[in-house]
């Protein structure tokens, strides 16, 4: 195995993405699955360490992501896990480990060691499919290509868009796609439930039919922030378009509709240009 200069390695692990078999990514980054864990199985040293303080289940369901900087001169983690997390529509959670102690004292992190704990083993989840791979890459590339402005504009919503996939709570869920809207379709005051609508029912509709039928959406979903902010509840379900929902599938109408605009807004890199 080759030896990492100090500085060379950077290591996270991801939450919420399961692979099949290991993926180049780019050249000098790839993600690899972390397998169930038994006893005298090989695992990196990094693992080996973090294991003895926190216990093997901490890795379960895990894929690592690595990057070897002496190969690949720029890579932006933080833009390459947004573009994970719209890619997967999914809440991916990333955390970095420190390595600097083990390159201190000579030693390679993705040395393999034995484990020597217990034997884990953890439910199958379905595999990320190749093409979302291919999705984030895709996505990647289009925010790294991003004018400075639009970035940082967009990078509210996407983190609390993020964020309403990792919360729990229905009502902390609505709050985080609030401010997704509210960051992506508002930029002054006013009355601000009826320019959302307007707004984004223009930007996402396809014909006339449809932005009628997201204004409606679009109202509820102003209606029900206002209720989690100002009363910190909603109602067990949701009534649109005639239909009654409940607000478990609501939301997740509310984060597709969220995903498709800050989608947009990359692709088209500019945001919301000539907006009503």
């Amino acid at each position: 195995m080759t030896q990492h200069s100090r500085n060379s390695l950077s290591v996270a692990l991801l939450h919420g993405i399961v692979l099949q078999t290991e993926v180049e990514v780019f050249p000098g980054v790839r993600l690899v699955p972390f397998p169930p864990l038994k006893r005298g199985q090989e695992i990196p040293l990094y693992a080996a360490e973090w294991i003895s303080g926190t216990g093997g289940l901490y890795f379960l369901r895990k894929t690592q992501l690595l990057i070897d900087c002496s190969v690949v001169s720029h890579f932006n983690k933080e833009h390459f896990h947004q573009a994970l997390c719209l890619a997967c529509n999914s809440g991916v959670t990333a955390e970095s480990f420190p390595l600097q102690r083990l390159f201190r004292i000579g030693k390679n992190p993705l040395s393999p060691v034995p484990y020597k704990g217990e034997t884990l083993s953890s439910g199958p989840l379905d595999p990320v499919e190749a093409s979302a791979i291919e999705e984030a890459k895709r996505l990647y590339e289009l925010l790294e290509g991003l004018v400075c402005d639009v970035r940082r504009k967009l990078h509210i919503p996407i983190t609390r868009w993020i964020k309403s996939h990792t919360n729990r709570s229905p009502v902390d869920q609505m709050r985080d796609l609030g401010v997704v809207f509210e960051a992506l379709y508002l930029s002054r005051s006013g009355n601000k439930s009826q320019r959302l609508q307007k707004r984004a029912s223009w930007y996402l509709g396809r014909n006339k039919a449809d932005r009628d039928r997201l204004e409606k959406v679009f109202k509820k979903i102003y209606d029900l922030r206002s209720m989690a902010v100002h009363e910190g509840k909603l109602p067990t379900n949701v009534e649109i378009g005639g239909a009654c929902v409940p607000i478990s599938e609501f939301i997740k109408q509310a984060q597709d509709l969220s995903r498709q605009s800050i989608i947009k807004i990359v692709e088209a890199g500019e945001f919301l240009i000539g907006r009503p």
